[in-house]
């Protein structure tokens, strides 16, 4: 389609007015509260690339991504076997979380 039909070029992305999209370079703690025995994340206490530290408070949901490369290692986070190895205390035990995923590096050769 367009200028670029195979799949290069420029993407329209649209951005709902009620999402806040941020860029950070650590996330050091994920805030919660407690309530009716399940736990409710309500924002992130980030470390940024100068050293300082930003909570960021949310009002509905908060999505933790690390993109291509260690969305693996931030879901592995939930085993408390694994844990209490390094004295973190968990709140809720996710032995399974990031066990199927991988990260995958890609890389393609041509030759003509």
């Amino acid at each position: 389609m367009g200028d670029a039909p195979d799949g290069c070029g420029q993407v329209p992305r649209t951005v709902p007015e009620d999402i806040r999209t941020i860029l950070v370079d650590f996330i050091t703690n994920v805030l919660r509260e407690e309530t009716s025995n399940e736990l409710r994340a309500t924002g992130v206490i980030t470390q940024l690339l100068d050293g300082s530290s930003k909570t960021v408070d949310a009002t509905k949901k908060i999505v933790v991504s690390g993109a291509v490369y260690c969305s693996s290692a931030i879901m592995m986070r939930g085993s408390r076997e694994e844990l209490v190895q390094f004295n973190i205390n968990g709140k809720i035990d996710l032995p399974g979380a990031g066990r199927s995923l991988t990260d995958y590096l890609v890389s393609s050769t041509l030759e003509y």
